[in-house]
């Protein structure tokens, strides 16, 4: 072996024993202030540097929140604000222009879904009833590009015996207050996560046919009003929640099926490469979770740390630090590879 070649092997060895050094010493996540009361199927969104944790169920066959608590990561504390009209829980959130629509869901845990959107604005602390979506549906995911609010998938209703997943596509314009229908979604299903990433909605995972849990990702193209496929998630979950950060996409939490144990799986979707990587778990397992990105950091909010029959919510939320050495896999850390090194 060279000197040359040498040099770099002993190069590569240090980076690399740095790079345990680094991870050994740090955790991505760390436990903040938790939200009050415990409930899951909550909604969360982040505005103005705080977060918005929105409804959500207390309980199995129990009633649902109007709850939305503010979040300020400086101070660590969550305070409460004024209460949604209408409480409800298996709902969706989606920020445009710094207010808040909150959109469908049920009113109580196995009831029949509902078409109520509405919005809050941060700075009056005040709700505003909108038009209803055409279709009403929870454990529906929303996204926006370009200004406008893509309700995608969901359910009626979600029984012990099953749910019907629907793949319906509706679009929201609040300069207009009006809703129009979108091509469908491919794969029907409702509990799935959707993000927007460059102009493009990535629609990911979620419960299918007769509690089917998914891996699919399908894209959406708002321009051409068309779907394409990418390559599927590596673990099939529902219950998800996902954020987008710095471009990629973090898919948090979820079950196979609301019977099924909740994992603390993590895992990152870059839409440029379509590819997917591992990474680090959360501390607590959960499904039927609601996450938020600001600054670089993903809290995941609440959720349902035991399953079915007993469905036991939490009040946990915890913190994910995307810039942490921790969370680097020496494949992203380390530019010069062994089989660079060979050939030189």
């Amino acid at each position: 072996m060279s000197t040359a070649k040498r040099c770099m092997l002993l190069l590569l060895v240090f980076a690399f024993s740095s790079y345990l050094a680094q991870a050994s010493d740090q955790n991505p996540w760390s436990s903040v202030a938790g939200i009050s009361p415990a409930r899951s199927d909550l909604a969360a969104c982040a505005v103005g540097g705080k977060i918005y944790a929105i409804g959500g169920a207390l309980s199995f066959m129990g009633s649902a929140s109007p709850t939305i608590e503010m979040y300020d990561p400086e101070t660590d504390t969550w305070m409460k604000k004024s209460p949604m009209p209408a409480a409800r829980c298996a709902l969706s959130a989606s920020v445009v222009n710094g207010r808040i629509y909150a959109i469908g869901g049920e009113l109580k845990p196995q009831t029949t879904a509902v078409a109520t959107v509405e919005m809050y604005d941060p700075e009056t602390d005040k709700w505003t009833k909108l038009a209803d979506m055409p279709t009403a549906r929870m454990a529906l995911a929303t996204a926006v590009v370009d200004g406008k609010i893509y309700a995608i998938g969901g359910t009626r209703s979600i029984g012990l015996s099953g749910a019907t997943p629907m793949p319906t596509v509706e679009v929201y314009d609040p300069a207009t207050n009006r809703w129009s229908r979108k091509a469908d979604m491919p794969t029907p299903r409702y509990a799935l996560a959707v993000a927007a990433v460059n102009g493009k909605i990535y629609a990911i995972g979620g419960q299918g046919v007769h509690f089917t849990p998914l891996a699919t990702v399908e894209i959406y193209d708002p321009v051409t009003d068309t779907w394409s496929t990418g390559t599927d998630m590596p673990t099939e979950r529902q219950g998800i929640s996902a954020c987008v950060v710095n471009g990629r996409i973090f898919v948090l939490g979820g079950s196979l099926n609301p019977w099924a144990a909740p994992v603390k799986t993590v895992e990152m979707y870059d839409p440029v490469t379509d590819r997917w990587m591992k990474r680090a778990d959360m501390p607590t397992a959960r499904s039927s979770l609601a996450a938020a990105a600001l600054n670089g950091k993903i809290y995941a909010i609440g959720g349902v740390v035991r399953p079915l029959p007993s469905m036991t919510v939490t009040s946990v939320v915890e913190r994910y630090n995307t810039a942490s050495s921790a969370d680097i896999f020496p494949q992203d850390k380390l530019s010069t590879t062994w089989a660079e090194i060979k050939v030189r």
